[in-house]
């Protein structure tokens, strides 16, 4: 959206701009293109020193394991790294 032209308060493209970022760290295991429901997992990487974590992804419902997709009806990471599959599929 941001790339397309739309303007947004600053603080709303700046946590964007963050999300985008962090999505190429989230690799999609599983998704089930009848109700776009996706398992993203985390990638870690060895500064960050934590386990892979996964999260539950239904875009139909607006939900994410996360919490953020629902409390700020902004993309998370997790519904960003999640939105290519659903456009290449169409």
């Amino acid at each position: 959206m941001i790339a397309g032209g739309h303007q947004f308060p600053e603080d709303i493209a700046a946590s964007l701009r963050k999300n985008q970022q962090q999505s190429v760290m989230c690799h999609i295991h599983k998704f089930n293109q009848e109700n776009t429901e996706f398992d993203v997992q985390e990638v870690t990487s060895l500064h960050l020193r934590r386990r892979p974590m996964s999260f539950k992804v239904k875009l139909n419902e607006w939900w994410c394991d996360c919490g953020e997709f629902q409390a700020l009806r902004l993309p998370c990471p997790h519904v960003i790294a999640a939105v290519p599959i659903i456009t290449s599929t169409y």
